[in-house]
């Protein structure tokens, strides 16, 4: 099925390559952007996501509306709106949780204009989810699901994954606690959890962060407590960021210098963001990844838990931009129910298969322990399979 696609934020790092794999699987691309698109092939059309008209005006005429506009915080509700307004299909790599629940809240708007949005259809949230849902059918009591992350990107880039992960750590963050929601202080010492990480990763320590995966789990499943956890490398710098939002270095805070108004929080990512730029460019080294689920429960009346890790050197931008594009197909084939899901209402089996297709190199290093299997390797299009072969009594 070809489409015609808009990609608002389309000329960034992430964007970009979203745009590549559209291009190259032989969509009609337009990228909606302050700035011009790189990639061949793809039409650039000067857009301001904050003026409503020159966004509205940028939707008109398109298939679908495909959102990397960061902060999320910031405009992704924004642009869903737009999207809803214009009848359009909906889909992004939305990584805040308060910005994920502001999703959430225009279901009825999507189903108004018979519309279906997947918000988080990246990483994590994303293939995450999908790992959840999957390790989760194998339990009849789903007690609760941790999901972990390490970062470690070694390519340059710009500040915005900096800004989303201070935003997730410097305030209250939401979470799903005994079956309810609840917020929580993030990123506290006494949260931190140790999580098995295979090589080339190893054991790594992971602490709250506010992310969509606790908002979008316990709409789909019946689960007591829901943590995302997560780190980025060096683990040494998990003090340094503690310390910086101690001071409110991390926040919102406006200050002036010479007559420029700046917040704390940009000034930082920034200037954090061209030391990383500078030292990638001297001394080129691989990416670090690190995603990991936990699901604890009951398995009849047995105790158990079951998890997924995923340790690699893949860079951000793949492993976040290539399960978007792989779950157009689903979202435009008008299958899905209207109005607005997490990336939980994709059939997780097709939509990794799909991932493997467009990019057989990403997603490797992956490992399964289930209750009836000692910790094996996986491919992500057959982990499907070895999870709904486990000999486990659902």
């Amino acid at each position: 099925m070809t489409l015609s696609v808009v990609v608002v934020g389309g000329a960034g790092v992430m964007g970009s390559r979203a745009v590549q794999a559209l291009v190259a699987e032989g969509h009609t691309v337009t990228v909606a952007d302050l700035q011009d698109s790189k990639v061949s092939g793809a039409r650039n059309l000067r857009v301001d996501v904050t003026d409503e008209s020159s966004l509205a005006a940028a939707l008109t005429g398109h298939d679908v509306v495909v959102n990397f506009a960061g902060p999320y915080y910031l405009f992704g509700a924004r642009v869903a709106r737009a999207a809803f307004a214009a009848s359009l299909p909906y889909i992004d790599v939305c990584d805040d949780a308060e910005a994920a629940e502001a999703m959430i809240a225009l279901d009825y708007q999507a189903k108004a204009n018979g519309v279906t949005a997947i918000t988080g259809a990246g990483c994590s949230p994303g293939v995450a989810n999908g790992f959840a849902t999957l390790l989760a059918q194998r339990f009849s009591v789903i007690e609760g699901i941790d999901i972990c992350w390490v970062q470690g990107d070694r390519r340059p880039g710009g500040r915005a994954p900096l800004e989303h992960f201070f935003y997730g750590i410097d305030r209250d963050i939401p979470v799903w606690t005994d079956g309810q929601r609840e917020t929580i202080r993030p990123f506290q010492s006494s949260s931190q959890r140790i999580f098995p990480f295979q090589e080339p990763l190893g054991p790594y320590p992971v602490l709250d962060v506010g992310h969509p995966e606790t908002v979008t789990l316990p709409r789909v499943l019946n689960v007591g407590t829901v943590r995302n956890k997560g780190s980025l490398v060096p683990a040494g710098s998990t003090a340094i960021f503690q310390m910086l939002r101690g001071v409110g270095l991390l926040s919102d805070t406006e200050v002036t210098v010479h007559g420029q108004k700046i917040d704390a929080r940009t000034f930082v990512a920034q200037f954090l963001t061209d030391r990383h730029n500078a030292a990638v460019a001297r001394n080129p080294q691989p990416s670090q990844l690190g995603i990991g689920v936990e699901v604890r429960g009951r398995i009849g009346a047995t105790e158990a838990s079951a998890l997924i890790s995923m340790a690699n050197q893949d860079p951000m931008n793949d492993t976040t931009a290539i399960p978007l594009v792989a779950a157009l197909g689903q979202l435009a084939s008008g299958d899905l129910p209207h109005g607005v899901h997490g990336p939980e209402v994709l059939d997780t089996a097709r939509w990794f298969s799909e991932i493997a297709r467009l990019d057989p190199t990403s997603y490797g290093g992956i490992e399964v322990e289930l209750p009836s299997l000692s910790r094996q390797s996986s491919t992500l299009a057959g982990l499907a399979d070895l999870i709904g072969a486990d000999q486990g009594e659902a």
